[in-house]
């Protein structure tokens, strides 16, 4: 008779945790739902391009939710990022966060190089300036737990080099231009290399010269 009582108790008490997990999984995403309520799109967050599955929070955005959820830099570290020469050509940052609020803390590491092709005429203080910054958002995304809804910018940017322009895009836009009358030297000085083009430019590009009278 004890043992099946004892059997018993075990059962109800897996029922009680897991009632109790589902409970704070609830709490959760209504926490979740409601700080996203507190930010406004194309101020708080947007989407990095048309098509983009996700939206990118934004510094404001980040600066929202840290006052909201008490977020505080608690640790900064500075890192020299350098080329084969020794020339400085970005900066690596790792920050300590901590929310008042829910009690907990992260390290946030992001990077801001002139290897990036809308760095490179960055000033060294303009990419330390975004390497903060990515670290920042980045840290509070992972602090409120809101990677589901958010995604940070250098994440994207990594998600952008992926989708880099087909042969057969760089083959059609060549083809436009020549047609057009327009000098690829001219196109690469303002948009970069073809080669290093996104799908999305690419194909935003081959709009606009399609557009264009001969």
């Amino acid at each position: 008779m004890e043992r099946k009582e004892l059997v018993l108790a075990s059962e109800v008490s897996e029922l009680e945790v897991l009632e109790r997990i589902t409970e704070g999984l609830e709490v959760l995403e209504k926490a979740k739902r409601e700080l996203k309520k507190k930010l406004k799109k194309g101020i708080h967050y947007d989407l990095p391009f048309s098509g983009a599955k996700q939206n990118v929070l934004l510094k404001p955005g980040a600066d929202q939710l840290a006052y909201l959820t008490g977020i505080e830099v608690i640790e900064r570290k500075d890192e020299e990022l350098r080329d084969k020469d020794g020339n400085i050509i970005g900066f690596k940052t790792t920050l300590r966060l901590r929310s008042k609020l829910l009690h907990r803390e992260v390290i946030s590491t992001r990077i801001a190089s002139k290897d990036e092709p809308k760095a490179r005429n960055w000033s060294l203080d303009m990419l330390l300036a975004m390497a903060f910054k990515r670290a920042w958002v980045y840290g509070v995304i992972q602090l409120t737990g809101l990677s589901d809804l958010f995604i940070d910018e250098e994440k994207e940017e990594l998600r952008k080099e992926e989708r880099k322009a087909t042969e057969r895009q760089i083959n059609y836009l060549k083809k436009l231009l020549d047609e057009k009358g327009i000098p690829l030297e001219k196109v690469e000085e303002k948009y970069g290399r073809l080669e290093d083009l996104s799908a999305q430019k690419a194909s935003e590009l081959i709009e606009k010269v399609k557009a264009l009278k001969a």
